[in-house]
């Protein structure tokens, strides 16, 4: 036995400036994959047409929905308690990493059998075993995790430049040469590779990272991480499904029109998780030493989630049929009214982020997984039984996202009245926060 001296930090200090720092750093990067976005997405759907758009979203759409189960929701479980300084951040990174790699395997090759068993044209299927590629680079991302719980977000803008430069380069250069879905795919896994480059020279300044796999850590993270892998891969579904009902029940065509508008929300989408992913590390461990000022705070974070879905959607709604003419052009003027639909899902999401991201810093993620199966299965059981086209997939997923926003305002009123819970900390011999690691196997 060889002891590890080695100790474990007990956490970054609260700190409102850095907060802010962090967040600027996140919304300019975020800015950036917004307009970065909606120019790939411009250029796409003119290039490709209503028909080959659809095809590229199909396929898109079930790599990503399949990259929910490589995340498995354990990047905020990671950032809280590497932030709190409960474990050890290089062995916690270093098995996420690993196990990762292994996951991305199952789904590489399930995406694949997924894509052939509902039947999609052989473009689709061929596309998803392209773009599937793009599992593997989720393992690697992992060690990012440690900038997060830094509130380092500089080294992500970065790498948000890196995959938005290289990615509208790239769609410009093929928008020119006549490609079609497949070579677009293929120039998408490499704009993921060069953006997952960048991210992991910056990482490696804060973690060794090494080939390990600690199963009591494995089965702690997994035990933690489930509600929020349910939520994610329910949350993935809820954006995917409509796609795929339309993709296969009437044509690519139909999923294009409603997957244009919809593309936009989620880009918009990134600037609440911008914050959201500031105030996480920096206030989960402060609920437990300062509930009240914590609890404040949060309450100030919840309205300007509220804020944020209102100007931002009122903005989308006043301007709606600018945007898809000038964005999409003349063959997407059929999706006007799903884009202006589905500005009041976006509001809804906002307020939605605030309380799913509480949940977890009061250690009730489990309430993240129920809301989630709720809504899929509200959203689903119409939307496939009725057949709607996507005006109508539009508006009930607006009744589902607006009923799940109505909840979280009363979780949140809630659960701020009421006495915190600690989340039971990850502590395996040896990794004993703000204490000597202890001895070793030699």
């Amino acid at each position: 036995m060889i002891p590890d001296t080695r100790t474990v930090s007990a956490g970054s200090p609260f700190s409102l400036k850095r907060v802010a720092g962090g967040s600027m750093w996140l919304l300019w990067g975020q800015g950036i994959t917004l307009l970065t976005g909606i120019y790939v997405v411009g250029v796409l759907s003119r290039l490709l047409g209503p028909q080959g758009y659809g095809q590229y979203v199909i396929a898109t759409s079930i790599v990503l929905a399949f990259r929910s189960v490589v995340v498995f929701g354990a990047d905020p479980i990671a950032v809280r308690e590497i932030a709190a300084g409960r474990v050890d951040g290089d062995r916690f990174l270093s098995c996420l990493f690993v196990l990762r790699l292994v996951v991305a395997v199952l789904a590489f090759v399930a995406a694949g059998a997924f894509a052939h068993l509902l039947g999609f044209p052989p473009v689709v299927r061929r596309g998803v075993w392209c773009y599937g590629i793009v599992l593997f680079l989720v393992g690697p991302l992992s060690f990012g995790v440690a900038l997060r719980a830094k509130i380092m977000m500089w080294p992500q803008f970065l790498q948000t430049v890196a995959h938005g430069a290289f990615w509208a380069a790239a769609v410009t250069i093929l928008a020119r040469s006549g490609a079609g879905p497949i070579g677009i795919l293929w120039a998408g896994v490499a704009a993921g590779a060069v953006s997952c480059a960048v991210l992991l020279i910056f990482s490696f300044k804060h973690v060794r990272p090494m080939l390990h796999v600690d199963l009591r850590a494995a089965w702690w993270m997994a035990k933690e991480s489930a509600p929020l892998f349910g939520q994610s891969f329910l949350a993935g579904l809820m954006i995917s499904l409509p796609i795929w009902i339309l993709g296969r029940c009437q044509s690519p065509a139909a999923a294009a029109l409603f997957a244009a508008p919809m593309r936009i929300m989620i880009y918009l989408c990134f600037i609440p998780s911008a914050l959201a992913q500031c105030i996480l590390p920096a206030l989960s461990g402060r609920l437990a030493r300062d509930p009240l000022s914590a609890r404040r705070l949060y309450l100030q974070f919840l309205w300007a989630m509220t804020a944020v879905g209102a100007v931002l959607g009122g903005l989308v709604l006043l301007n709606a049929s600018r945007i898809v003419m000038l964005v999409f052009g003349e063959q997407f003027v059929r999706c006007v009214p799903t884009l202006r639909m589905l500005t009041v899902v976006f509001g809804a999401t906002c307020v939605g982020i605030g309380g799913a991201w509480l949940s977890v810093a009061l250690g009730r993620q489990k309430v993240n997984l129920i809301v989630s199966a709720a809504q899929l299965v509200a959203f689903a059981v119409p939307a496939l039984a009725l057949r709607m086209g996507p005006f109508g997939v539009a508006v009930w997923l607006t009744v589902c996202q607006c009923a799940v926003a109505a909840f979280w305002v009363l979780f949140a009123a809630s659960r701020l009245a009421g006495p915190p819970r600690v989340p039971y900390p990850l502590a395996p011999a040896g990794i004993q926060g703000g204490e000597e690691v202890g001895c070793t196997p030699a």
